[in-house]
């Protein structure tokens, strides 16, 4: 499906009602607790930009605003200043610089490095005072130091080096080797001037190992191991060496992680596609890469790069059972189709007695879907910390032009953010789940508004049976 087949379907939808509810957003009670890159259409740089937020993803505050592409933001652990990589001229690795700025406006963005060098991924030092950062600026790609304004750059290893993170347990970077069985990247780990290197993993079946992060207490290396052919994993392994483990589900990619500074949540950069949510969005983790919940929704963007501000001392994971919205309650509107059989009271159980519909034309399309607006079970919308969404759907025809979408809307920016856009293998029953950790799709009376929707390719009409809807809260 092309990108303006599916612009037309989401304008169908938007324009057979109401684009959304004038519910107001949650308003943060506490200072940002993250920072992140994203990137909107990175084929075109149409638009980039370094973001703020709390760590539920309240209030969102631009933080950037010139040309170029972000990349590799870090915070100073004085938790004001940030660093980052701006890609000057779209594609081409030699205009990346690395710049610095801070949230409160008391330093002003400024350039640090200007040359035809490739500069990229600043790490701070644990006192504020100094960058690590890697450079081909002597014709291989190493670690350099320089002073947080820019002065006295100086080399620090002699390796193809690159992605390091600092701490006070030291410095873990990757490093490229070339042998007889090719060429494969390794995490090592050693001291801040260069000394005392240690190799940490083998750099495994593909490519290599990438993007180290140390964590805080410095036992332990989580980092992406690239399996090739676009998929990567989280992997883990302790500082000294040892077994690497590998977490999550790697049923995707995993980018760009890092820890929370109670060393309890991981943030990382994730994609899925065969789930329909390509694209690397920004995701929160359990340690060991379990229970994964989508900060970032929307499929527009892509996170390419995050970080924890030293203030989100600890972000422990969701607690208690889960509870159960009600969705005979709510409003539920129909937006595009005609109902065939079912009410949305079908909507309550899986028992193969669906709500479907018929599909409808729109600019050479089929298009069938609904909206439903459904309260919370919480006395109030803070008490929220994680949403599941499981959607059990059949499409009467399947075809690589035929999508499953699972839209979210957005309280502060009132747009339904396409959170799932998945192409169904066959026309069974199959269950699509979204979680997320997102309190910008919760409202202050604590709803929630979903679209569900079902594009076909043109041709006969077709049909959209949705079994089960299935909301939950923990």
């Amino acid at each position: 499906m092309t990108r303006r087949a599916a612009l037309l379907a989401a304008g169908l939808l938007a324009a057979c009602g109401e684009s959304g509810s004038s519910r107001a957003p949650i308003v943060a009670d506490q200072p940002p607790e993250l920072i992140y890159a994203r990137v909107a259409d990175a084929s075109t740089q149409s638009e980039s930009d370094l973001y703020t937020a709390t760590r539920q993803m309240l209030d969102p505050r631009k933080r950037t605003t010139r040309n170029g592409v972000e990349l590799h933001v870090r915070m100073a652990p004085d938790g004001n200043r940030f660093a980052f990589t701006r890609e000057l001229a779209l594609g081409e690795a030699g205009s990346r610089e690395i710049y610095v700025s801070s949230l409160d406006g008391t330093v002003a963005e400024t350039r640090l490095t200007a040359n035809a060098a490739v500069d990229e991924t600043p790490c701070w030092s644990p006192d504020g005072t100094a960058l690590l950062f890697s450079t081909d600026r002597d014709g291989a790609q190493r670690l350099w130091t320089m002073g947080a304004d820019g002065a006295d750059p100086r080399p620090v290893t002699a390796g193809l080096d690159r992605d390091p993170d600092w701490t006070s347990a030291g410095v873990v970077f990757a490093r490229t080797e070339i042998g007889g069985s090719g060429t494969r990247s390794r995490i090592y780990r050693m001291q801040p001037d260069g000394s005392g290197l240690v190799p940490l993993t083998d750099g495994g079946p593909g490519p290599g190992d990438r993007e180290p992060a140390l964590s805080p207490d410095g036992s332990r290396v989580v980092f992406a191991r690239l399996l090739g052919t676009g998929a990567s994993r989280l992997c883990a392994v302790s500082s000294a060496g040892g077994p690497v483990t590998a977490l999550g589900d790697g049923l995707g990619e995993d980018r760009a992680p890092r820890f929370s500074r109670g060393g309890d949540r991981i943030v990382a950069a994730l994609a899925r596609p065969l789930e329909g949510m390509a694209g690397l969005r920004l995701c929160v983790l359990d340690p060991d890469g379990a229970n994964a919940a989508w900060l970032v929704l929307d499929q527009r963007y892509q996170v390419s790069g995050a970080d924890f501000l030293p203030r989100l001392v600890s972000w422990p994971p969701p607690g208690g059972a889960a509870l159960r919205a009600d969705l005979g309650r709510g409003l539920f509107r129909l937006m595009a189709g005609q109902p065939v059989r079912g009410t949305r009271d079908a909507l309550r159980e899986a028992d193969d007695r669906p709500l479907t519909l018929a599909t409808q034309a729109f600019s050479g399309r089929e298009i069938a879907g609904f909206r439903h607006q459904v309260p919370l079970p919480v006395a109030q919308a803070t008490e929220v910390d994680e949403v599941t969404i499981a959607v059990r759907a059949a499409l009467s025809r399947v075809d690589g032009d035929t999508a499953l979408r699972i839209s979210v809307r957005n309280t502060t920016t009132g747009r339904y953010e396409v959170a799932v856009d998945k192409r169904p293998r066959d026309t069974a029953y199959a269950v699509t789940t979204l979680r997320f950790a997102s309190l910008a799709h919760v409202d202050r009376d604590a709803s929630l508004e979903i679209e569900l929707s079902a594009d076909f390719a043109p041709g006969e009409r077709a049909e959209f049976a949705v079994d089960a809807v299935t909301i939950s809260v923990r």
